[in-house]
């Protein structure tokens, strides 16, 4: 027995050995690992695999003559590991419950989050909508971004000519079409872009071609000789738009080509003509921008003098809005809802988040925006007491319509009240603070479960290593205990052949 007993002691020292890296750190990895994610973070650790009696290496006829049975001595090889890896498995299941659940609200508060982001746009609080007869699309297009504006009529006597471009030309000198001009060095510019680079060597036609080259979607451009050493260019435009040129060089290179960086004015006949609440005006191009402040009008064609003013309104585009509080709501009731299941407010049964308590905090942020009246019979965010019923974050559908919108306004971008932040912007800034925890303590999580996989790995390297020290000093035992075997069955026939020395010959005779 005393070489199972050393067997044992050297495995269980091995054990020791590994149990004390554990609890120093020590060979501890994944502490780099980043933030939980539930599609690639195991929920289970991988078991490891334990020492089975094939493993020790002696023969059954070994343990014939010992006490003890192959079972017994790989459970007590395997019992420090195992309750080890059990108390690692019941820490990973937790920890792994707590990320899962702090994922889950997580995701619904970005749902949150994302709402509140458009919501804080001053842009969607300022968007309009145009209403007119389908009939008259045919005749025009409306647009605006800024209103709201009303009702007004609209007449569209006729278009402006579809190839004069508005841009003033002047003769001016050169020798010739392919001589250097001598200009400064720059670039010429049409509405912002694209560019004509100019150098002192670039001729008339250099700058005709590259006009045409680069600006072709736009207008083009010829050079016409007026008299012998005199030019003058021409353009035409192909679009509706308003053509601008200007040059980088302080008008140097517009005074030196004949050309003004301002449009003309066009000849009556070309202009187009319309008229809004009968006013009529005239322009330069089919689009007109300047008539009424944030309104863009397009015409496609004239319409009959024998049809009637086609009449447009402009009004405030609530829809965005009301669609995006809906949405908001919902999403508020989501998050709510997940709180309920991991962070019930029972502590005789604590979830999994109880201790993260800036999820309650959040919630409250929530509510006191966006109910920042205690009770339904109070006045409403609207200025209307059967609404606030609405807002009473269960699981109800919640009934946001437009008429409630201007009362939401006042709630959501007006001053602070005594509940709460009651603008959007501020909650949106205090969630961020919030959204910066979950990440912090998602990864911390992430990072603890790369631990256990680690501890894990370490623990059934471990396991390997006892199995190897074991079969190592299994074989000299099952050397040992056959030579032993040998021995005695050499010394039972010695004594064999000494009790009867003649017993062999005797036979013979």
């Amino acid at each position: 027995m005393s070489g199972l007993a050393t067997l044992f002691s050297s495995s269980a020292a091995s054990f020791h050995s590994a149990q004390g890296r554990f609890s120093s750190g020590e060979g501890i990895r994944g502490s780099s690992a980043s933030t939980f994610d539930p599609e690639k973070t195991p929920k289970e650790l991988e078991e490891p695999r334990w020492l089975v009696p094939a493993d020790i290496g002696l023969s059954k006829d070994f343990f014939q003559h010992q006490s003890v049975k192959p079972e017994h001595m790989c459970k007590r090889l395997n019992i420090g590991y195992e309750a080890r890896f059990e108390k690692l498995k019941k820490e990973h299941a937790k920890t792994y419950e707590t990320a899962a659940a702090l994922h889950e609200v997580k995701q619904a508060f970005a749902g949150v989050q994302v709402c509140l982001e458009k919501l804080v746009s001053p842009d969607l609080w300022q968007q309009y909508k145009v209403a007119m007869p389908a009939e008259a699309q045919a005749f025009m297009d409306v647009r605006s971004n800024q209103g709201p504006h009303g009702t007004f009529d609209l007449f569209v006597h006729k278009l402006a000519s579809a190839n004069q471009a508005f841009i003033q030309t002047q003769p001016f000198e050169a020798t010739s079409l392919t001589e250097p001009l001598a200009l400064p060095q720059g670039h010429l510019i049409l509405n912002g872009s694209p560019r004509v680079s100019i150098t002192e060597k670039t001729s008339l036609q250099n700058i005709v071609r590259g006009i045409n080259d680069m600006m072709s979607d736009t207008l083009t451009a010829k050079c016409i000789c007026v008299s012998p050493g005199r030019y003058q260019l021409s353009f035409k435009k192909h679009v509706e738009e308003q053509p601008y040129l200007r040059d980088d060089q302080g008008n140097a290179l517009l005074t030196r080509l004949g050309l003004s960086n301002r449009p003309s004015s066009s000849s009556p006949d070309r202009c187009a003509s319309v008229s809004i609440d009968g006013v009529r005006l005239s322009r330069d191009s089919n689009i007109i921008d300047d008539a009424l402040e944030g309104v863009t009008i397009t015409l496609k064609k004239p319409m009959p003098e024998s049809m009637s003013p086609v009449t447009v309104s402009v009004t405030c585009d609530d829809q965005p809005i009301a669609g995006l509080l809906s949405l908001l709501a919902q999403n508020i009731n989501q998050y709510q809802s997940l709180l309920d299941k991991h962070v019930p407010l029972n502590m005789s049964a604590p979830g999994p988040l109880n201790k993260y308590v800036y999820l309650r905090e959040a919630l409250h942020q929530f509510r006191s925006t966006v109910m920042p009246y205690k009770d339904a019979e109070s006045q409403s965010i609207f200025g209307m007491k059967e609404v606030a019923k609405v807002w009473t974050f269960d699981q109800e559908a919640f009934l946001i319509t437009v008429q409630h919108l201007e009362g939401m306004k006042k709630a959501f971008i007006g001053k602070k009240n005594a509940e709460g932040p009651a603008s959007l912007a501020d909650l949106y800034k205090k969630i961020s603070k919030t959204d910066k925890k979950f990440d912090r303590d998602l990864k911390s999580l992430g990072q603890r479960l790369g631990q256990h996989q680690s501890q894990a790995s370490d623990i059934q390297k471990n396991v390997e290593k006892a199995k190897t020290s074991t079969q190592k000093q299994g074989a000299q035992l099952q050397r040992r205990h056959d030579q032993k075997q040998l021995l005695e069955t050499y010394t039972q026939d010695m004594q064999q052949l000494l009790l009867n020395p003649n017993g062999s010959q005797g036979k013979k005779r």
